[in-house]
């Protein structure tokens, strides 16, 4: 089975967010970088793959995803579907808590380090060099 793509840009933690949930779940992806600055994002190849010219977007075979949160729960459905079907109310409200929490912890916590990793070398060392 072909790797799943994930379509990304280090200036998204939406993105980060998605490749956390793939390692966790082991899943086989592959990372295609865009050149936001080269306007990657809003060429039409990618506006095929995701209509807003955003990242993420996952390609799985012939489906293409968008928007961080419905692909978390993609790959949630694919690697550990017995986590939300009837029956298992407990073990899905936890994944619904640990959604909120990449939602609304997670991603505060990474917004500064996405801007800061595509800063120049001169604009990090305004930041302390870290």
């Amino acid at each position: 089975m072909a790797p799943m793509k994930l379509y990304w840009s280090t200036l998204s933690c939406n993105v980060t967010r998605c490749v956390a949930v793939l390692e966790e779940a082991g899943a086989h992806y592959e990372i295609l970088p865009l050149d936001f600055s080269q306007g990657d994002h809003k060429a039409p190849d990618h506006l095929s793959r995701n209509p807003f010219g955003q990242v993420p977007a996952l390609l799985d075979g012939d489906l293409f995803l968008w928007e961080s949160r419905a692909i978390c729960l993609y790959v949630c459905r694919m690697t550990k579907p017995e986590l939300l079907k009837d029956g298992y109310l407990q073990e899905s409200a936890m994944v619904d808590v640990w959604l909120e929490v990449q939602s609304n912890q997670y991603t505060p916590a990474l917004n500064p380090f996405s801007f800061i990793s595509d800063l120049s070398p001169a604009r990090i060392d305004v930041y302390g060099g870290h």
